[in-house]
């Protein structure tokens, strides 16, 4: 299912819908993607292999490829969503699509859930799945307010996990994020030599 605002797009596809096939994936990989996973759930996301002991949700970048492995009980849940309809720059860093979550150069971007967590993911979830189908004038902002709740639940609980709650662990972060990006966008363009600017310094 997906709504398109303008140049605006945001999308769910539901296993259990059979919406999640090799050719959807295809025609959305320019989006970015929250990817929710059950219990004992088996996922390769690009060369790397996820077999999950909890519910969890894996942060994906564009192109990044995604291929379901054994999956028994069908219940992921992959919202997808362009940069115009989300990652505007008044949002905040560390929630935006150049965050943590995005941009995480301590290891893969996926957060293990424990129940409680779970849950409330998958109730917000069931909100974005309402209002994808019951749209009115405030379904655009309803979708993005719920999309940031659970970068912001996610962000906290990756941050809880590696206890970053002083100011110098947080700059730690924000250098290494400013680097991974960096990364990111110079390899393209000199593959043979990264000049990091002299601007995360």
């Amino acid at each position: 299912m997906l709504k398109e605002f303008s140049y605006k797009q945001f999308g769910q596809l539901r296993s259990s819908d059979g919406t999640i096939d090799e050719n959807t994936l295809l025609s959305i990989a320019e989006n970015i993607k929250i990817l929710f996973l059950s219990k004992n759930a088996c996922v390769k996301v690009d060369f790397q292999t996820f077999s999950l002991e909890s519910d969890a949700l894996l942060f994906i970048n564009p192109k990044v490829k995604i291929h379901f492995l054994n999956n028994q009980e069908n219940k992921e849940v992959l919202l997808h969503f362009n940069r115009d309809f989300y990652c505007i720059e008044i949002h905040d860093q560390e929630v935006a699509c150049d965050g943590i979550l995005y941009n995480n150069v301590f290891e893969v971007p996926f957060i293990e859930l424990n129940e409680i967590q779970a849950s409330g993911i998958r109730g917000i979830i069931e909100e974005i799945q309402f209002e994808m189908e019951n749209e009115d004038a405030n379904t655009e902002e309803m979708l993005r307010i719920f999309l940031k709740l659970i970068i912001l639940k996610s962000t906290r609980i990756w941050k809880e996990k590696y206890r970053l709650s002083k100011d110098e662990s947080r700059q730690d972060v924000h250098f290494l994020r400013k680097f991974s990006k960096l990364v990111e966008e110079n390899y393209k363009t000199q593959p043979s030599f990264i000049r990091i600017p002299n601007s995360i310094k």
